[in-house]
């Protein structure tokens, strides 16, 4: 059964802490995680981040550091 044929609930979720270029999120999507959210600093791989993997799912992606939420 292809992922498409699941909805996003079904899957493990996941937060990608230092998440660059979107690499790692990206495979995790592949063997089915379903990334809420991402934090990255760096300006230019937030932007190719945005582009390729946030601006077609629904996840949050933060531009500032990790260190700084709350975890509550």
């Amino acid at each position: 059964m292809s992922a498409s044929t699941h909805s996003a609930q079904e899957y493990p979720h996941a937060v990608d802490l230092c998440a660059g270029c979107g690499g790692f999120s990206h495979g995790l999507q592949l063997v089915g995680y379903n990334v809420r959210a991402a934090f990255e600093v760096d300006p230019l791989a937030w932007y190719t981040y945005k582009v390729h993997i946030a601006d077609h799912d629904d996840m949050a992606l933060l531009s500032h550091d990790v260190t700084d939420v709350d975890p509550e």
